[in-house]
């Protein structure tokens, strides 16, 4: 399928991973002798190094546009998988609602370890309970393995002259209700109805189809605020538009340490991280699941990896199939909680 330029650009613009890094890392990957034949991964005996699978291409389905944090991921990934398994891995941006679209095409794919989800943890576990009449639950997907973890970050506007978060909470406070935040995923939503509720205020919420969109306008000053993920803000830094006044994280992340957290400025109730993953439809078999897992991991452990993550503004979230299990029903109750605590109605 022909690439569309426009769409090829919006890769490689400086959104959270600058060109010249993403083709460094895929260049990498290419020569490197630490990425073993896919035989090779087979575990415990449950994946024969004969086994048919896969002979054919396998589809990675990203429900955000190109050019964001999941797209980035899911395209170094891709490459990384198409080595190691010998198939192309292609790649397939189907956004919109929320994450909602994209989803729900990997939910209804049929479970032959052929089409992969890249996606952070809120359209599984948060999108069901946020959103009306959703074809798909958190039980509709089979874990397969952790990839990233990254905060979210609070960007204004620069021509606003906002530079801390008091100076914001003051400014939509005097606004009684009429100030704009970005609304293009659900983890954007439940984190600033967090954020309104502490500061004792209420704001307009814009929605977006994707969060590149919201970080767009709020650049060229249409909307006061945005959450967003940090591997999406870093690049607009830089461009001078956007000023990034704090992480959601209840540490300061490691790839930007001077940004403060919301918790040393005083909000404590929006904490939370955009965790990534690989996920596959519920059904898929075990052994392949078991190659795809190991395959994943062993990239993981890869030092371009690690460099990859870290200029790509997120840092390795490690385990397996089991550790993932766990984590997206820790996700789960989170979002309930959330949902409750800030009293969030369904879309």
């Amino acid at each position: 399928m022909e690439q569309d330029p426009a769409a090829a650009r919006a890769l490689f613009r400086m959104d959270g991973l600058d060109r010249r890094r993403w083709l460094g890392g895929a260049a990498a990957l290419a020569a490197s002798p630490l990425l073993a034949p896919v035989g090779t991964f087979a575990q415990g005996g449950a994946v024969a190094q004969g086994d048919a699978w896969p002979t054919r291409p396998i589809r990675m389905i990203v429900s955000y546009t190109a050019g964001s944090g999941a797209d980035i991921l899911a395209r170094y990934f891709a490459a990384a998988l198409q080595k190691s398994l010998g198939v192309p891995v292609v790649v397939e941006n189907k956004p919109g609602a929320g994450g909602n679209i994209g989803t729900a095409a990997v939910a209804s794919a049929p479970p032959d370890g052929y089409t992969l989800l890249v996606t952070p943890s809120s359209p599984v576990t948060g999108n069901p309970l946020l959103y009306k009449n959703v074809p798909f639950t958190t039980e509709d997907f089979a874990p397969v393995a952790p990839l990233l973890q990254t905060a979210f970050a609070l960007a204004v506007p620069a021509s606003l002259n906002i530079r801390s978060l008091a100076q914001l909470n003051d400014f939509v406070r005097e606004r009684k209700g009429a100030a704009k935040y970005g609304a293009p995923t659900s983890s954007s939503i439940a984190i600033s109805a967090f954020y309104l509720d502490e500061i004792g205020a209420s704001a307009v919420r814009v929605p977006y189809k994707a969060a590149q969109e919201a970080l767009k306008e709020v650049e060229a000053g249409e909307i006061d605020f945005l959450f967003i993920d940090l591997t999406g803000v870093l690049g607009a830094i830089p461009r001078g538009k956007a000023r990034v006044l704090a992480v959601t994280t209840d540490e300061r992340s490691k790839v930007a340490p001077d940004i403060p957290t919301l918790r040393e400025l005083g909000v404590t109730t929006a904490q939370w991280a955009a965790p990534f993953m690989a996920l596959a439809p519920r059904g898929t078999p075990e052994p392949v699941l078991a190659k795809l897992e190991a395959a994943l991991q062993e990239i993981g452990r890869m030092p371009q990896t690690a460099e990859f993550l870290k200029s790509a503004g997120g840092e390795p979230l490690e385990g397996g199939r089991a550790f993932l299990k766990t984590f997206i029903a820790g996700q789960k109750a989170k979002w309930i909680r959330a949902i409750e605590v800030a009293k969030l109605e369904r879309l």
